[in-house]
């Protein structure tokens, strides 16, 4: 039986939490996988996990709050990240919500 947890990077949810004069925080969404005890190869959502990121309006300075646990590379992070300043160059307005799919 596959025995190990991931996160769905592949799929992250992205919505504005804070917004004020000076920055705006998002937090960012994915599903937390584990092994699906009905099969030996395929896992299922166990969970959810967050992170928090803050952009600066000024400078556009993007910095984490706090990383997704079972994400050390910050990948989930950088794909919600990309995203939001993606939409921001092409409106110059802070999306409400956002989603980043791959795969």
């Amino acid at each position: 039986m596959n025995s190990k947890i991931s996160i769905d990077s592949q799929c992250i949810f992205i919505e504005k939490d804070i917004d004020t004069a000076e920055f705006v925080d998002y937090i960012y969404t994915s599903e937390l996988r584990g092994p699906d005890p009905r099969s030996k190869s395929r896992t299922m959502k166990i969970g959810q996990v967050n992170g928090i990121f803050r952009i600066t309006k000024t400078n556009l300075e993007v910095k984490l709050l706090r990383g997704m646990e079972w994400d050390p590379n910050n990948r989930c992070y950088l794909a919600a990240r990309a995203k939001i300043l993606k939409l921001y160059s092409s409106s110059n307005e802070f999306a409400e919500k956002a989603a980043f799919q791959s795969g």
